[in-house]
């Protein structure tokens, strides 16, 4: 159920990216690729060259957890990236609109449509897989998921998300912090993914 948030959240962003690509110049903005694997379409992010570091753990049962955890990192960290795009392309929009009601009939247009095409995707993540999702968007965004449904929708649709994502031992109110303990593995797989583990070692000595 709270998947739905997620969704509500991406299709938000990606409804209002649409619009945007009606009406300006397709050289000012950058269109994501997709890729599709069996029956499930995904946002495809180009990244630098990955860099992969031996890590040392303290029991096998700690390393096989870490692992799973990187794996889940990997699969939703490109729609953290898409909506930091998105959510730039919104704010530069949001300056030049000058037609807010045109602007709230193509976003619900577009939102139809996206949670026609990633509905099934995003329902098939896990528990983990969504709670990561809500630290990367707060990460990327700087806005914690509950704010962004805010201003994006209203103050009831994200109060009444809030308190689904409670049930599910979520706080779409969290603000994410880099340098906190349990977010260790997050910010290590992201600057794997982002080849920037030189840089993290060196903030971290």
């Amino acid at each position: 159920m709270f998947r739905y948030s997620l969704l509500l959240l991406l299709s938000i962003l990606y409804s209002s990216f649409f619009l945007q690509a009606q009406e300006m110049n397709p050289d000012s903005i950058s269109v994501l690729e997709e890729i599709i694997i069996g029956n499930d379409t995904f946002p495809v992010v180009k990244v630098d060259q990955v860099q992969v570091v031996e890590r040392k753990f303290d029991s096998n049962l700690d390393e096989m957890r870490y692992y799973r955890f990187r794996r889940k990192v990997y699969k939703v960290y490109p729609y953290a990236q898409m909506a930091k795009e998105i959510l730039a392309e919104i704010d530069e929009e949001k300056k030049n609109s000058k037609k807010k009601r045109h602007f709230k009939k193509y976003r619900k247009d577009k939102e139809d449509a996206l949670r026609e095409k990633f509905e099934e995707e995003l329902k098939k993540l896990t528990v983990t897989e969504g709670q990561i999702l809500v630290k990367l968007i707060n990460r990327e965004t700087g806005n914690s998921c509950y704010r962004l449904i805010k201003e994006l929708k209203n103050g009831f649709t994200a109060w009444l998300w809030q308190k689904v994502a409670k049930r599910y031992g979520y706080d779409l109110r969290d603000e994410y912090i880099t340098d906190a303990p349990e977010n260790f593995d997050l910010e290590f797989v992201i600057a794997e993914i982002e080849g920037t583990l030189s840089q993290f070692y060196g903030k971290r000595k």
